[in-house]
């Protein structure tokens, strides 16, 4: 259905008519013709030098071209170019080898490894080197056996000296012209799978590509081009050759220089551009700030690429500029997918366009889905390459049944604009959910001081993936926090990045994000690429600790002193078993409170050396996260156990609200463990008091955790003190001991952790099952009467199994619970321990009881991936406390 106010522009196109005379001209041909033309028109500009006209243009052509021809080479031919990155020497050599050859455009920071593979695949005839650049090329051509062709290029206030160095003997053979089915680029691509590949662009496809673009660009005579895009992207040759062949002069600047791009828009009289938006934001600002400046200048479109701008930010940039934001979706394989009408960018500030060519979006069965519905981009038509250069695997892979599989994600909408949400390849599978970065991405650059961002994906050892993002600020004083706050109050919580790595700029030199390898590139993750700065392991205790840590994390990668646990893919769980093997390696026992300080190896190191003399007891209230103005959350764990698993939970409530845990005395061995909910309460309730005197406080807790957190707002109910939020998270009712509910609370665990090990690897199985027989030998009278054996089975973390409920069960025999007359929320897992515990947690709360369901099991609906929707739910009760608590 057409949404009201929106108009439904199609993108021009051209009747089959037009498209055969286009496509059966060649790029020589169409240059020809603009030269006859108009001879005398400016077709490159630079500021070096005076302008190319077209008429000088196709005589460098030409004469060029012909030297091509006497050093034997044949249309067809593939000659690689190695002539630099950007100016105006580089378009004419690229033109010269495409008017009969078939060009290779080379990256002049191309490895000597890269070089050779390009050559090798692309099978060049020879390589054609620009003077200066001999030791970029090195060796490598003459391994391959592969000629070198010296070319001389020049664009200096004395003029254009454009020379290829002659053969020892010319060729003595007609050579025929190029024809439009000839191959005239051959580009380079990443493709749908991540990898370099080749693929051919015949004079007939470009000649098509540029048509598409003829209706809504409507470059011509008079246009002046400026592209800031390196010389061997696939977006800089596209519009090379559309440009010129369109009559239009070409702005080709020498070094991406933003100061000097205010000056260059109005010297030249730039008309259209095309880049990314961060290029060119300070003549945009100049513009916005000196509007006599914008005044002056020519410039009608603006096309970018990057992330999606607002529609305020394109209103703001248009009324400022007098221009029009203008966006496309294309590929190397395909240009011009989808285009967006002229003045349609700001009603659709999320689209790239309406499609160009024939366009599905499917399942990954090849189904057709609905609008509105994210699935793979597929298309047909004139524009898209007939396959990749020699890669039988990879044509199989994207050509399938008369349709190219672009590899990225998107979804059409009502009015049938297309807009994207990835590559299918730099999904982030999040504990088996997926993560679309640009989704992310988006999210990111609404915040006023991020000026640009990319998602990525960290490898995790449990969850498989988990979100990372890099990040270009203009504020010195955005932190981490501040952006992680910021995604939390737009993003789903399994979308919010984990990590945030500030940098100085995220380079696309193919004019995508590089978001394959990217966590590895920033010294994320286990398979990170090597830091010569980081500090290895000094002392004996820095390297026992690598050791444990190595072997709980399955690696052999060498570890460093500022590495962070939980960066590397470490969790709570795990970090729990570094606590036993700390403590049988050194004999102490680390408090939970150490690993939320810090989880830095040196850090934990250092805590192991100053406890050897003696280890302090366990703190009972803990500071999980001490930062942020908001008043307190207290919680206490499930289990009996320890604060750690509490770590993840701040994490997604947000940097602005402070969050304690508490842990029963003596789960260390020291002291007397007990664990009746009254005593436990009154002396969670005295440390609490210590941190905020007076009320309303904020209660929560997790299975037994979640009794203890009603009996601590029962005993302040009767001290007068209010309660605004008692959160019960699958929490063990007070009425809930008798023997049958414990049996069946037993039958429950025993079959939820045999589904459990049957999802579980041998090796992750085998380990289970060893920790747990060796726990079974004991009595469970041991532990009920010995503390230190009590402890041992309570280690924080530990899971909620048969002989620590008979704990509990033994804990709660004299318990006489009193109804708390005041208000509760009750989250229920859903795969619940025990049925119609709602029902059961109604006759204890007088008050209103608001019930919830949260995904996953009693133990993991508070551990990732389930836990994020928990801590949204709470966030948002905390929210709304905050909002309720200000003045009227």
């Amino acid at each position: 259905m057409k949404k009201a106010g929106v108009e439904r522009p199609r993108p021009s196109s051209f009747t089959r008519g037009e498209t055969l005379q286009v496509a059966d001209r060649t790029v020589a041909e169409r240059l020809r013709q603009v030269a006859e033309r108009r001879p005398d028109a400016p077709a490159l500009l630079t500021p070096s030098a005076p302008p190319l006209t077209y008429g000088e243009l196709i005589v460098h052509l030409e004469r060029l071209s012909e030297t091509l021809a006497e050093h034997g080479l044949d249309p067809n031919d593939p000659v690689a170019l190695l002539a630099g990155a950007w100016g105006p020497e580089v378009a004419v050599a690229t033109l010269a080898i495409a008017m009969r050859n078939a060009v290779v455009v080379l990256n002049p920071a191309f490895t000597h490894y890269e070089l050779r593979r390009h050559l090798v695949q692309s099978r060049a005839k020879a390589v054609v080197v620009r003077a200066g650049f001999e030791a970029v090329a090195g060796g490598v051509p003459a391994e391959l056996g592969v000629p070198v062709i010296r070319l001389v290029a020049e664009a200096s206030a004395d003029g254009w000296h454009l020379e290829l160095e002659p053969p020892v003997r010319a060729a003595n053979r007609p050579v025929r012209p190029a024809q439009s089915r000839d191959a005239a680029i051959i580009a380079s691509t990443t493709g749908t799978t991540g990898r370099p590949r080749l693929m051919v662009w015949t004079h007939r496809h470009l000649a098509i590509t540029a048509e598409v673009y003829r209706g809504e660009v409507a470059l011509g005579p008079g246009d002046v081009f400026l592209g800031l895009m390196p010389a061997y992207s696939s977006g800089a040759l596209y519009a090379l050759t559309r440009q010129l062949t369109a009559g239009a002069a070409l702005l080709c600047p020498r070094e991406l220089e933003p100061s000097a791009i205010v000056d260059m828009i109005g010297d030249y009289g730039v008309t259209s551009y095309v880049g990314y938006l961060a290029v060119i934001r300070p003549a945009l600002e100049k513009a916005r700030q000196s509007p006599e400046l914008a005044a002056r200048w020519k410039l009608r479109l603006i096309m970018t690429g990057g992330s999606p701008l607002s529609s305020v930010e394109i209103e703001d940039i248009e009324a400022a500029t007098g221009a029009r934001l203008w966006s496309a979706y294309a590929m190397s394989e395909a240009s011009g997918i989808a285009i967006m009408p002229i003045g349609m960018a700001a009603q659709k500030p999320k689209a790239v366009g309406l499609p160009a060519l024939d366009l599905r979006i499917v399942d990954d069965k090849g189904a057709d889905l609905p609008k509105g519905s994210i699935g793979q981009i597929v298309i047909r038509g004139p524009q898209v390459i007939e396959g990749y250069l020699d890669d039988p695997a990879a044509n199989q892979a994207s050509f399938r049944g008369g349709w190219f599989h672009t590899g990225d994600l998107g979804f059409l909408d009502e009015d049938g604009y297309l807009s994207l949400a990835g590559r299918v390849k730099e999904q982030i599978s999040r504990g088996g959910e997926k993560v679309s970065p640009m989704e992310v991405e988006e999210a990111l650059m609404a915040h006023p001081a991020i000026r640009d961002a990319a998602a990525f994906a960290i490898p995790h050892r449990r969850l498989g993936e988990e979100v990372g993002a890099a990040v270009v600020s203009s504020d010195p004083s955005l932190s981490e926090a501040i952006v992680r706050d910021h995604a939390l109050s737009m993003l789903a919580p399994n979308k919010v990045p984990r990590r945030v790595i500030f940098v100085e700029s995220i380079p696309r030199p193919t004019g995508k994000t590089p978001r394959l390898g990217m966590a590895e590139r920033l010294g994320l993750g286990l398979n990170r690429t090597p830091n010569p700065r980081s500090r290895p392991p000094a002392t004996t205790t820095e390297l026992r600790v690598a050791a444990i840590w190595q072997k709980l994390l399955e690696t052999d990668t060498e570890l460093a002193r500022e590495d962070d646990f939980f960066d590397l893919g470490g969790e709570s769980i795990l970090a729990v078993t570094m606590q036993l093997e700390i403590e049988n390696a050194f004999g102490v026992r680390l408090p939970q409170s150490v690993f939320l300080e810090s989880a830095k190896l040196d850090h934990i190191a250092s805590a192991i050396d100053a406890s050897v003399a003696g280890s302090p007891a366990v703190e009972s209230l803990v500071a999980v996260q001490l930062q942020g103005e908001d008043p307190p959350l207290f919680w206490v764990p499930g289990g009996l156990g320890g604060v750690l698993g509490i770590r993840s939970l701040a994490f997604h409530l947000g940097s602005h609200q402070p969050v304690y845990g508490f842990q029963p005395p003596g789960i260390d061995g020291k002291g007397e463990a007990s664990f009746k909910p009254e005593k436990l309460a009154a002396g969670y309730v005295a440390l609490m008091r210590e941190v905020q005197p007076t009320g309303p406080y904020r209660i929560g807790g997790h299975s037994f955790g979640g009794l203890i957190a009603f009996e601590m707002a029962r005993q302040l109910e009767a001290a007068g003190e209010s309660v605004s939020l008692l959160a019960l998270v699958d929490a063990a009712c007070p009425g809930d001991r008798s023997v049958p509910e414990i049996l069946e609370m037993k039958v429950r665990w025993a079959h939820q952790q045999i589904r459990a090990l049957s999802r579980m690897e041998a090796k992750e199985r085998n380990s289970w099952l060893a920790q747990y027989l060796a726990r079974q030998p004991r009595r469970v009278s041991a532990f009920l009467h010995r503390p230190e054996a009590t402890a041992d089975l309570l280690r924080p973390g530990v899971d909620l199994t048969p002989e620590l409920m008979a704990v509990v069960d033994h804990a709660m025999d004299d318990y006489s619970p009193q109804p708390y007359r005041g208000d509760a929320c009750l989250f229920v897992a859903a795969s619940a321990l025990l049925p119609d515990l709602a029902q059961r947690w109604r006759g204890w709360i007088s008050g209103s009881l608001d019930v919830e369901t949260i995904p996953g099991t009693h133990d993991t609906c508070v551990r990732e991936p389930q836990l994020g929707e928990l801590a949204q739910k709470l966030r948002q009760r905390l929210h709304d406390l905050q909002v309720a608590a200000l003045p009227a």
